[in-house]
């Protein structure tokens, strides 16, 4: 009698442990990300509102006040920027 009340003694600690660990371990994994990703976000959000020139699809533009983008140079910008973008997968660099 006594060994079987330690025996489910030790089973529902193992569970109890088992439980709490796997409820722990879900919430860090799920909320650890999440104000990270927010407060990059938001600096990103932030720095777009910094300068003037952008670089989208290999052409450099420059912001003007009416919020219209003008093209610095026709065609490709230098190797400075295809760094910028990501190499030949092209994409968008503020600069």
């Amino acid at each position: 009698m006594l060994q079987g009340l330690l025996v489910l003694l030790i089973i529902c600690s193992w569970v109890y442990w088992l439980v709490a660990l796997c409820l722990v371990y879900d919430f860090f994994r799920r909320a650890r990300p999440l104000p990270v990703r927010d407060m990059l976000s938001a600096l990103v959000w932030l720095a777009g509102g910094f300068g003037r020139r952008v670089i989208w699809r290999g052409e450099e533009f420059v912001l003007v006040h009416e919020g219209r983008m003008h093209p610095v140079s026709p065609g490709t910008v230098g190797s400075e920027a295809g760094h910028l973008r990501g190499g030949s997968r092209g994409g968008t660099a503020v600069t």
